[in-house]
């Protein structure tokens, strides 16, 4: 996976649509307990992440770089999360 750029949040923001486009992104064990229990779908997810806004960025959190997004799902259902942590692209 790519590194997402630090510095300039569009770009950032462009790094994680493109690694979620290509589903070059992990899920985390929380999040995929979140999902289950919110009834999100990976596909919905993807989606969101393709229009999403940075809500929040965070270079120098301490697990690591990552930042909060917000989007809308196929069904025009609001879905926020974090990506980064210790590993780019990681999806919690």
């Amino acid at each position: 996976m790519t590194e997402p750029a630090q510095g300039d949040p569009l770009l950032l923001l462009r790094t994680i649509r493109t690694q979620a486009a290509a589903q070059q992104i992990r899920i985390t064990q929380h999040a995929q307990q979140e999902m289950t229990e919110e009834a999100i779908l990976l596909d919905h997810l993807l989606h969101a992440i393709s229009n999403a806004t940075l809500l929040e960025n965070y270079p120098q959190h301490r697990r690591g770089p990552c930042c909060l997004l917000s989007g809308t799902d196929q069904t025009a259902g609001c879905v926020t999360l974090s990506a980064g942590g210790n590993n780019a692209g990681g999806v919690q």
